[in-house]
Formats: C-alpha cells, structure tokens, sequence
C-alpha cells in the first residue's frame, strides 16, 4: 500500500500508482475502471494546485500546505485524471468533492466557493490544458 504522504509535487504518478491512490481514496467508480485497463491511461506528473505555487495556493485560501495539498489537491487530480472525458457527473461529483474537501480543512466558505469556481473554469475540457478534466485518458 502506497503512502499518499510520499507523493510530491513534480513526481510522476503512473496508472498503477493511481489505481493504487484511487484504492486509498475510496474511489471504487475509478478503482472498478482502472483494474485491468491501466493500458488506457497515461502517467502524469502530480503539479498540486495547479497553475500555483502550494504554499501561494494556502495562504489564498488560508489553511495548510499539507493539507491543501493531500486532502484537496491529490484526490481532485486523481478524479480529473481518472475519470471518463465528457462525463459531466464525475466532474460535477470532483468538483464537489473538493470544496467538500476544503470545508472540512477549515476554509472559510467563500474562499472554498471561490477556488471552486477557479476549478471548474481553469479544469474544463474544452480548454485542453494538462489538467483538463479527463487528462490521463490516452486518446484513442
């Protein structure tokens, strides 16, 4: 069983590292969907908070690195990797999950509402950028 702890920004996580992540999580949807097809999906290098430096992306939204970064940031990119591209649900259940996450870290509400809102732009598909949602999905 892999640590989630010892995962860093800038280290690369494979699929079987993000079956194994996906396991830790309790995301059986992407568990159910990654068992046996590893060979669909692509290795990624985990950036954290996207587009911003952690320790920038902490002080914004006022709680902990650590926790920004483990309890938010690595299972939203999980989700967004993992998940089936152009499947609104999932995105709209990631989403969720990460202000459910920042919540629970002792965000402020606004501020969660607003890094919400800075996901749901700065992550859609339509934009194609390495963090789009769906981005571990090898095109076919």
């Amino acid at each position: 069983m892999i640590d989630h702890y010892s995962i860093k920004v800038g280290d690369v996580i494979t699929p079987e590292t993000g079956l194994e992540l996906c396991r830790h999580f309790g995301f059986d949807y992407l568990v159910e969907r990654l068992e046996g097809n590893l060979d669909k999906y692509k290795s990624f290098v985990f950036d954290g908070v996207s587009g911003l430096p952690e320790n920038l992306a902490a002080l914004l939204v006022g709680v902990n690195e650590r926790a920004l970064t483990y309890k938010c940031a690595l299972p939203h990119d999980l989700q967004f990797a993992y998940s089936q591209k152009g499947n609104k649900k999932e995105e709209a259940m990631a989403n969720s999950d990460f202000y459910n996450n920042l919540i629970n870290i002792s965000v402020v509400p606004w501020k969660a509402w607003a890094a919400l809102k800075i996901v749901e732009k700065g992550g859609a598909e339509e934009l194609d950028l390495s963090f789009s949602f769906g981005f571990a999905n090898k095109e076919i």
